[in-house]
């Protein structure tokens, strides 16, 4: 914690986790301002790949579990940031399975950004695929691409491909629809605006009492250059 500065930051790192017997890293990292401009950072794992980290923060290793057992072989990774403006969440799988001269591949990975200010938006990228293979030779496989952004407008964009043998198709897609999203209003200072000239204004000062209700003290009139008490 540095006071001088208004500053507080925090890092940490796994040594030696593990959960059964497979081991567990990553890294976590939190910086905060307190004084103007004021900001704010937790990420564990590190960030949305689309995300440019504030400046001076660490570079994560992204909170990761590995798993071989024999033929097997899974790793997993994720990440969880937050900072002022922006939420962010992502995590991968890839697996990798042999049994004799066969072996199988996978991977499916996502990341998701969140944007709070100046108007609510996110984007979210899907990357998934599969493959077969025998005597190091790749006879199947397929992938899948795409991200989703909105909501003003709605974004999405991909690609998928099949293989198999000596036969492979592609497509792709690229669509964008729904109104854009509204302009950010200026920003307005309501006192130096309406509000001032009505609050100086007596005449807008009263009180009233409920309906059936009656005054305990009553102010008499006051003449012209009098003073009544």
């Amino acid at each position: 914690i540095d006071f001088g500065a208004s500053r507080f930051y925090f890092d940490a790192s796994l040594a030696g986790s593990r959960i059964e017997s497979y081991p567990l890293s990553g890294d976590l990292s939190v910086r905060s301002v307190w004084a103007e401009p004021k900001s704010f950072a937790l990420a564990v794992g590190g960030f949305n790949p689309h995300f440019q980290p504030p400046a001076g923060f660490p570079s994560l290793s992204r909170v990761a579990l590995d798993i071989s057992d024999g033929p097997l072989h899974l790793h997993l990774a994720a990440y969880l940031a937050i900072t002022s403006n922006t939420f962010q969440v992502g995590a991968s799988v890839d697996l990798k399975a042999s049994v004799c001269d066969c072996g199988v591949n996978g991977h499916f990975a996502f990341d998701a950004l969140f944007i709070r200010h100046p108007v609510f938006s996110f984007s979210v990228d899907i990357d998934a695929s599969a493959s077969i293979s025998a005597a190091g030779e790749t006879f199947a496989s397929v992938h899948v691409s795409g991200t989703l952004s909105g909501p003003g407008p709605w974004h999405a964009t991909g690609s998928a491909s099949i293989s198999l043998l000596f036969f492979s198709i592609g497509v792709s897609f690229d669509r964008t629809w729904g109104s854009p999203a509204p302009a950010s209003l200026p920003a307005v200072d309501p006192w130096t605006g309406a509000l001032q000239a009505a609050l100086a204004d007596p005449a807008n000062w009263y009180g009233q009492l409920p309906a059936g209700v009656h005054p305990a003290v009553t102010f008499a009139a006051q003449q012209s250059g009098s003073v009544v008490y």
